[in-house]
């Protein structure tokens, strides 16, 4: 692994193990029962859909882990789990979306897919079946569902993805490289030094002095204004984990 990502309120001591609050992720806490349109959709609640469906929806993200279907196989069996998905009228998965997992995420909507149209629908239906709260986890880059979202009556609140902590600063590195040259900035550098980094071009680099700073440059909260506008597009790298990805 390149870096490790953790959940804990014990920040001081993990700070010291060098592990950083970083990374974003947004919550939407949809208090009020949002209007229901008819859109034509069935929606189900059961573990038993196909996981290749599921997978086929999983897919479309442009950020997440690695899965196959038998992973997602085995993320049916959780248990306090609620499967949602939205069918259309030829039996075609639409949306899916998953609240709860094991003793944690309770209330909480950790893992969803499909279009946006139809993920509203379904989230509007959970909602209203479930008669409380819900909360729906996002990241930052989820930009088109983020402003359906926020057209509701939403409670919105932006957080840190974790605590992280690069392990393998050296693939790491390697990595953002290969990042930069794909967006045509061939000379872009990475490196470490002695007691602290070094981050730019040949003739324009910057000094980084802690490891967490660093960590906060790579994964975010970052504004892009405050980068030079060469890296704007570079960091913070686009990085996501799903509430089935953790452990």
């Amino acid at each position: 692994a390149d870096f490790a990502i953790l959940w804990t309120d014990l920040y001081d001591f993990y700070r010291k193990l060098g592990f950083e609050l970083a990374g974003q992720e947004i919550s939407f806490v949809l208090e009020k029962m949002p209007t229901q349109q008819n859109t034509g959709l069935k929606f189900i609640c059961s573990e038993k859909v196909s996981p290749e469906a599921l997978l086929r929806l999983y897919s479309q993200h442009t950020c997440g882990t690695m899965r196959t279907a038998e992973d997602i196989k085995k993320y049916l069996q959780i248990p306090n789990s609620h499967i949602y998905t939205a069918w259309s009228a030829q039996n075609e998965l639409m949306a899916y979306a998953v609240e709860g997992k094991g003793a944690d995420l309770s209330g909480y909507i950790h893992e969803w897919g499909g279009a946006v149209s139809s993920l509203m629908s379904l989230f509007a239906h959970i909602r209203n079946e479930q008669n409380r709260p819900i909360t729906i986890i996002s990241p930052v880059h989820a930009k088109n569902l983020i402003n359906h979202l926020q057209n509701w009556p939403v409670t919105r609140n932006d957080g840190f993805l974790g605590m992280i902590r690069p392990v393998h600063l050296e693939n790491l590195f390697f990595k953002i490289r290969r990042h930069a040259r794909n967006l045509g900035l061939n000379d872009f550098i990475i490196e470490k030094k002695e007691n602290y980094f070094v981050i730019g071009t040949k003739h324009d680099l910057a000094t980084i002095s802690s490891l967490g700073e660093l960590t906060r440059l790579v994964f975010g909260p970052v504004e892009p204004s405050l980068l030079k506008s060469q890296f704007q597009n570079i960091f913070p790298i686009p990085m996501w984990i799903w509430g089935w990805d953790s452990v």
